[in-house]
């Protein structure tokens, strides 16, 4: 089997790959290492880097730790009004910060799950459950802090999903459930340990502007893709959403049944 030859096609701006004629090696040459194959550019004449893809995005990975460092400080807070320990705000802090990322990863079948392969996740959210709780010690925190970081951390995380399910290679309608998933999730976990009732089941406009948002990003991405304004757009949609309806306490109507009449006045 001969050696890859790389030759030049004036004009084209190709390159290409043939093997070059086969000869007999001599009993020296059989003795040395085989050389290594010639990696041959592509056709824009430039070598493929095959690590690119796998870099993150500068500004979607700063995006994502953000997100982790607003969610960690909200999971905190509600572990403190329940007046755990320190032990107990870093575990909440965790689960609130990281449990909507892992579930989405796992249901999509990534392996290992971010925070696994990225121990950044991990400290930035015990720093944040660790800052929040000594500086409560000191300073009273009012609660519309924890709701005002929820909403940065639902509006960032459920950005982050709908974008990683659309690199997956999964259909929209799918990504959209899986950014819900990811801004909602750990929110939900927090609330339930922290014997609250979860955000997504009160009458408040939570899940709804989550929903909003990443049906935003997805038609943007459609329409103008590799546009990094479009996270920064699908953002502030969810943010605006969610914060209205805490400032004004906007919320959706409910399910009301009219009140039956009883059975006398039935029966006349």
């Amino acid at each position: 089997m001969g050696y890859p030859v790389r030759l030049a096609t004036p004009g084209h701006g190709f390159y290409a790959c043939r093997p070059s004629p086969v000869k007999r090696r001599t009993h020296r040459e059989a003795r040395m290492p085989p050389a290594d194959p010639v990696q041959c550019p592509p056709a824009n004449g430039t070598l493929a880097d095959p690590g690119k893809e796998r870099r993150p995005n500068a500004m979607i990975y700063v995006l994502d730790l953000f997100g982790v460092l607003v969610f960690a400080v909200a999971g905190s807070l509600a572990a403190g009004r329940k007046q755990m320990d320190l032990f107990g705000v870093v575990v909440v802090a965790l689960v609130t910060a990281l449990g909507g990322g892992t579930l989405r990863d796992v249901t999509l079948g990534l392996s290992p799950v971010f925070w696994v392969s990225d121990p950044m996740y991990v400290l930035v959210a015990a720093a944040a459950a660790i800052g929040t709780f000594v500086l409560a010690r000191s300073f009273r925190l009012p609660r519309r802090l924890m709701l005002v970081a929820d909403a940065f951390g639902l509006a960032i995380f459920t950005v982050i999903g709908v974008r990683k399910a659309l690199g997956v290679g999964v259909h929209p309608g799918i990504a959209v459930v899986m950014g819900v998933m990811t801004g909602v999730a750990g929110g939900m976990i927090r609330d339930v340990l922290s014997g609250e009732i979860p955000l997504i089941l009160r009458r408040e406009i939570y899940a709804t502007a989550s929903l909003c948002g990443a049906g935003v990003f997805v038609g943007l991405a459609h329409w103008f893709p590799h546009t990094p304004l479009n996270a920064v757009v699908a953002v502030a949609v969810i943010l605006a959403a969610r914060l209205a309806a805490i400032h004004w306490r906007l919320s959706l109507p409910v399910f009301a049944r009219r009140a039956e009449e009883p059975e006398d006045a039935q029966d006349t």
